[in-house]
């Protein structure tokens, strides 16, 4: 718990210096670009995903995993 709040407190200080540094427009600007990434990045981890179920289905041996 302490461990997520200090981790929290940390990515919350630095997207406050990222936004005060570069601007609102500039990382707007740069995510939009980087939009594309997106649904590859999901299907990549859905992906795995279902190969870990599957892997762990097989481990207890279920018959296998529903979709």
């Amino acid at each position: 718990m302490r461990l997520g709040l200090l981790a929290a407190a940390l990515g919350g200080g630095a997207l406050i210096v990222l936004i005060t540094c570069f601007g609102v427009m500039a990382i707007g600007a740069d995510v939009w670009r980087a939009g594309w990434s997106i649904p590859a990045i999901c299907a990549f981890l859905l992906r795995q995903l279902f190969l870990s179920a599957s892997a762990w289905a097989w481990f207890v041996g279920a018959r296998s995993v529903s979709v």
